[in-house]
This record gives C-alpha cells, structure tokens and sequence, in this order.
C-alpha cells in the first residue's frame, strides 16, 4: 500500500539502539529536467551513536515512493564505499542523490549495523519528503482551500476535494478525487481553484 499521508516531514529523525539518524533532503535544479519527468533530490544523512556500545555500518537498505506511488527499493554494502565503525559519542556524515519521475514523493529505509562483538540489527531511517516545491508552497498545496471556499458546496464534491489535498503527494489518488470533485460540481469556484492551484504547484 502507497503511503499518502501529507505527515511525513521534511526531517527525518530517529533513534535505533542508541544509534540517531538524522535526514535532510533538498531540490537539485541545476540536474533535473521536469519536462523529461526527471526530478533530481540530494538527501544529506548525519548518523551519530548515543549509546553506550560502538557499531559499525555494514549495509543499506532505500525505498523510495513517487508521486504516482511508483517503488524502487536500493540495497548495498556500507554508504558512500564506507563501511563507518561508530564508537560511543562518534558520527558520520554522507551527501547522495536520487532521480525522481515527480515533483514530489518520499524516501525511508534502514542501515545494517553490527556490534563489535557480532551482534547485527537495523537502525530505521523515518520517511522523509522529496519535493520541489519550497517548504512554503508545499504547506499552502496540502492546505490549498479554505473552509469559505467550500461555501454552498456539495457535501461529497468537498469531501473530494479534502480527500485530494490529503493525498496531494500521490497524483494518480489525487487526481482521480479531483476529477470526482469536478463530476459533480465542476462550475463551483472550489472546484476550479483546486484544479488550478494542484496543476500550478505541481508543475
């Protein structure tokens, strides 16, 4: 199942056995091509071990989500041809990249790490947003209509029109609510300034 939920966060952030994982990701212009549907994200990861007992990164495992709910998962031995031994109070820091076919989608996955005497567990990576669109502009996307928008509106048309912007990461779940919206109400002013505002900060 296609996770749509507007909720993932910018950051993410999480902690397996001491071990903190922390993401960050950012639009890279200067190498994507919209109008090929090639969309280009750097994710910057910082790991640190807060525990007690030293570990060392042997594998990774990516998933990474499209807006159209398109997966591709990624496995390999250690980050960056590294395979860091992180010692209590220690970090270790990497800069990738990964190659989108939407303005919008999400990542997460988890490391492989292996106690210095053998024993191996995962360390989660938490979802994070891949997105082109600015901080800003991705809050108005998720909440693009205001409730005197839906004045004098057909009570499932709005329920659509909610159900879109909720799922405003996702284009095909998207669009099918929109096009519902627009089935049964497609002269009100709602309708048409949800069609307008999805199409403008999408593309």
């Amino acid at each position: 199942m296609v996770d749509c939920s507007p909720d993932i966060q910018e950051i993410s952030n999480a902690v397996t056995e001491g071990i903190r994982i922390i993401v960050q990701s950012r639009y890279v212009a200067e190498q994507s091509m919209p109008s090929a549907g090639r969309y280009v994200f750097a994710y910057t990861v910082r790991i640190k071990n807060e525990g007690r007992l030293a570990a060392q990164l042997l594998g990774r495992h990516w998933i990474m989500t499209d807006g159209r709910g398109k997966v591709e998962e990624v496995s390999g031995s250690g980050v960056v041809g590294e395979q860091p031994i992180l010692r209590p109070g220690e970090g270790f820091e990497y800069t990738s990249r990964t190659v989108l076919g939407t303005a919008r989608g999400h990542m997460r996955g988890s490391y492989q790490m292996q106690r210095l005497r053998g024993r191996r567990f995962d360390a989660i990576i938490a979802p994070f947003l891949l997105t082109q669109l600015s901080k800003e502009l991705d809050m108005q996307a998720r909440d693009w209509l205001s409730q005197r928008d839906y004045l004098d509106l057909d009570a499932q048309a709005e329920r659509a029109l909610r159900a879109a912007g909720a799922a405003f990461q996702n284009d095909v779940v998207a669009e099918r609510w929109l096009d519902e919206a627009a089935a049964l109400a497609a002269d009100h002013p709602a309708v048409l300034l949800a069609h307008y505002r999805y199409y403008l900060y999408k593309h």
